[in-house]
């Protein structure tokens, strides 16, 4: 999904009432870790590198950034 389909896919989910609010953009990694780790149950996506210990990583079907078989890549 290219940034247009991405910002056009919660507009219309705002504009139908299935959505209050849309995924919030930061300017940075540092500022995306800054506001997931004091927003209670906020989800952010950063490189694996650049986490801190402020943040938990998630893993994706059982796999942790780095090993085989992991689905996210950048």
């Amino acid at each position: 999904m290219d940034e247009k389909a991405f910002t056009s896919y919660f507009l219309a989910k705002k504009f139908t009432g299935e959505l209050v609010e849309g995924p919030r953009q930061q300017n940075s990694a540092p500022d995306v870790i800054k506001f997931i780790s004091y927003v209670p149950g906020a989800i952010g996506y950063v490189r694996a590198d650049e986490v801190d210990a402020s943040v938990k990583v998630l893993r994706v079907g059982g796999l942790a950034p780095g090993e085989p078989g992991y689905m996210i890549k950048l």
